[in-house]
């Protein structure tokens, strides 16, 4: 399935060799005028940016980036690239790889007119590149399932970001694809469940109002991996939680069904690790 149309109309991302964050370099994001010198400039800050000081820094550094583009639009696919494999890097670097993408995908309509076509440009680039990573799924989920997890975490991220924007639809059917993928794989190990019961919580109810039959379709395969033999107890809870989940309509008002499922499944992981 294409991605073709994609955007159109607690963790860190992990840091480079000797980068991270410090008062000096941090304290550069502080002028809204700032061009890195150079591409590897550009990813001294983009390594540099966590969960807690996003909000601090994350506008910033969508505006650097398409400040570095409008001079050097070369580097477009190369700067794309660089925050794509940033976000991917693992399952744990996409929510916050899909807030670095937001921050320069869509800057705020108070930026330079001229952003408008750098950040559609950018925009086409990266879908691009994660378009063909999607398609060679099968290939580099044989070589690394934290690699694909990574791929497949960041399309439910972005789609959790911009679901309701025009052109990102056609994402969730992607999403839905990609989890019959999982699913159906003999060799489906508990880490790549647990990836799609977790995003599901997220995003379920988004995927509802594009594709119920496909949900149910996903929702059908976890019932029976519920009562399969082969099934660990600790997907076995995580199956139950999202289908409850679900019959509640996404809701846990009370926190209830979180903490009854959060005890269940530390029970779940310590019998098996006794089982096995």
């Amino acid at each position: 399935m294409s991605l073709v149309g994609l955007g159109r109309g607690s963790s860190a991302v992990r840091r480079a060799s000797g980068s991270g964050p410090n008062p000096g370099k941090q304290s550069v994001y502080s002028g809204t005028s700032v061009v890195p010198a150079s591409l590897e400039q550009l990813k001294e800050y983009l390594y540099s940016l966590t969960q807690d000081n996003f909000k601090q820094f994350g506008e910033k550094f969508g505006l650097m980036t398409l400040s570095f583009l409008t001079s050097r639009p070369k580097e477009t696919t190369a700067a794309a690239s660089m925050v794509l494999e940033a976000a991917i890097d693992s399952k744990e670097t996409t929510r916050l790889g899909a807030m670095v993408c937001k921050a320069i995908m869509y800057p705020p309509e108070s930026s330079p007119e001229q952003y408008a076509s750098i950040s559609e440009n950018f925009r086409t680039k990266l879908v691009g590149l994660l378009q063909k990573k999607y398609d060679d799924k099968a290939k580099i989920r044989s070589r690394s399932i934290e690699a694909w997890l990574g791929i497949f975490s960041l399309l439910c991220e972005l789609y959790r970001c911009f679901h309701s924007m025009k052109g990102w639809g056609f994402t969730g059917k992607v999403i839905i694809e990609a989890s019959r993928f999982i699913l159906n794989n003999d060799d489906c190990v508990d880490d790549e469940v647990e990836c799609v019961c977790l995003h599901l919580k997220d995003i379920g109810i988004f995927l509802e109002e594009i594709d119920p039959t496909g949900v149910e379709t996903i929702v059908s395969e976890l019932r029976t991996r519920v009562i399969s033999r082969r099934s660990s107890e600790k997907v076995r809870c995580l199956c139950l939680e999202l289908i409850e989940y679900r019959a509640r309509g996404y809701h846990d008002n009370d926190k209830g069904l979180s903490n009854y499922y959060l005890v269940a499944l530390q029970d779940a992981i310590a019998n098996d690790e006794t089982q096995y």
